[in-house]
């Protein structure tokens, strides 16, 4: 049964994730903290993270990962290694549905200014859904708290220069981004 609650679970997100990776996975933070619980926040940003630092795509890397998490303790190693791979599936089968009606359908002229207005809408949802995630992520335990000066300090100095590095002198983001996390070691 928790092979099928997992497989569903991912296979809607899946399916209505749209806007990329970063809207998916607020969705699945929504699907794994707010509605079974499965998972604290606190966890959720753990996995985050290691989801993040694995090859692979972050959101495929999650859904794996939070499917061997909401399990784990329960039931043990290999009902959790089920779980994990009824999750990833559950993800990725919408892929291939979608695919499946974007070969076959063939849209009529008559109905081309529908489809470029449900783009249009998307394009402007999408990065709010981004957004969100990233003040979700904005937590004080992340990047500190006005209690804590220094944390904040080298948080915003940090992700300020990875900014900039990128946009103004075209670094290379793994290079920032490793660069970031020896100077956070160093610092905090």
């Amino acid at each position: 049964m928790t092979y099928l609650i997992l497989f569903i679970g991912f296979f809607f997100v899946g399916f209505f994730g749209f806007g990329g990776p970063d809207a998916v996975l607020a969705m699945v933070e929504h699907l794994v903290v707010v509605q079974t619980g499965w998972l604290t926040h606190e966890q959720f940003i753990d996995l985050l993270i290691v989801s993040k630092a694995v090859p692979g795509e972050t959101a495929v890397n999650a859904a794996t990962l939070s499917g061997y998490a909401a399990v784990m303790s329960n039931l043990g190693f290999f009902t959790a290694i089920g779980a994990s791979t009824a999750a990833m599936l559950g993800l990725a089968m919408p892929s291939f549905v979608w695919t499946e009606l974007a070969a076959r359908i063939t849209i009529p002229k008559e109905y081309q200014p529908i489809t470029e207005s449900i783009i249009d809408f998307l394009r402007v949802v999408v990065p709010g859904l981004i957004g969100g995630v990233a003040l979700s992520l904005c937590t004080p335990e992340i990047i500190g708290s006005l209690d804590t000066p220094w944390h904040l300090g080298v948080s915003v100095f940090l992700c300020l220069f990875t900014i900039v590095g990128m946009t103004a002198f075209r670094f290379n983001p793994v290079f920032l981004i490793l660069l970031s996390g020896v100077a956070g070691m160093l610092l905090l």
